[in-house]
């Protein structure tokens, strides 16, 4: 009867460390997906403003996307430079503290 309990007891610790090890494994996991929408949504819209080049305006304004991303979208207009803007894309997911930080990314876009 002693030996049935113990090995009770050293199978519930077993089948409770294998559920921690899952529940985290599945934690990474889904923190990897989400980075992996962040910058596919972020790339997406930089993708689109090069090939339907955006107005010439300073301006920042929020975008709000499906698949649980929101991108945060900042133009400023170059001095001296007609026809040229730096376009700052922020993706944050909408889960925040799934994400190490936000993807950024910036890249100089013609302008209409």
């Amino acid at each position: 009867m002693v030996e049935v309990l113990v090995a009770l007891c050293v199978f519930s610790f077993f089948v409770a460390s294998t559920g921690q090890f899952f529940r985290a494994f599945h934690a990474m996991r889904a923190r990897e997906r989400a980075a992996a929408m962040a910058l596919v949504a972020a790339t997406g819209y930089v993708e689109m403003a090069v090939a339907k080049p955006p107005r010439c305006l300073d301006t920042n304004f929020v975008v709000a996307r499906e698949q649980n991303v929101i991108l945060s979208v900042g133009q400023t207009v170059l001095p001296g430079r007609v026809g040229m803007l730096w376009l700052s894309v922020e993706a944050t997911s909408v889960p925040v503290s799934l994400l190490p930080g936000p993807v950024r990314l910036r890249r100089l876009v013609y302008c209409r």
